[in-house]
């Protein structure tokens, strides 16, 4: 794809009037790039493997092919990385649910309700102070309204009949027309 100062302008700068014709040129280029690439395969999966040989045709094709391969190998390897974390980390899970399985069976045989009272008891701070309420602060009056207020209703009106389908339109004379005619 070929570098177009215009276009990146009309992306990012301009005003949001042009969005459509710039998204029309993009869809443009994305049909045109994969007619390319259809084009194109199989010469290309001849010169990468001739690359991977270390056969390159020119300079800049061996630096953008040490580039591409070094994104590979990072991309593997952040998939290897993730997957032994994962399998590292669902195996501590399963251990960690088979400990608590047992220890939670041998605890909770051996401790009372009054156990666990006293052990909630002493953990937990105890509040000795009554918190009051709003309504013992706060002086509240009461206003009365004496007028009723009106609220309109919404009326059901059918504006879809005949006189209302015709309404504001004049009427021709058809005499006049035909006697214009002959």
């Amino acid at each position: 794809m070929e570098f177009n100062t215009n276009e990146i302008t009309l992306k990012f700068l301009a005003n949001s009037v042009y969005k459509d014709e710039v998204n029309k040129n993009s869809e443009a280029n994305i049909k045109l790039e994969k007619k390319e690439y259809n084009f194109y395969k199989k010469r290309v999966y001849r010169i990468i493997k001739d690359m991977m040989k270390n056969n390159y045709p020119n300079e800049s094709m061996k630096n953008t092919h040490a580039i591409l391969v070094k994104q590979i190998i990072q991309y593997i390897k952040d998939l290897d990385t993730a997957e032994l974390i994962q399998k590292e980390y669902s195996e501590d899970l399963n251990n960690n649910n088979n400990n608590n399985n047992t220890v939670n069976e041998n605890t909770t045989s051996m401790l009372t309700k009054d156990d666990i009272d006293e052990a909630n008891k002493s953990m937990m701070k105890q509040s000795t102070k009554d918190f009051g309420t709003l309504d013992n602060f706060v002086n509240v009056k009461k206003i009365k309204l004496t007028n009723k207020i009106f609220l309109p209703k919404k009326k059901n009106l059918n504006i879809k009949t005949k006189q209302h389908k015709r309404k504001g339109i004049k009427k021709k004379n058809r005499k006049k027309e035909k006697q214009s005619v002959e």
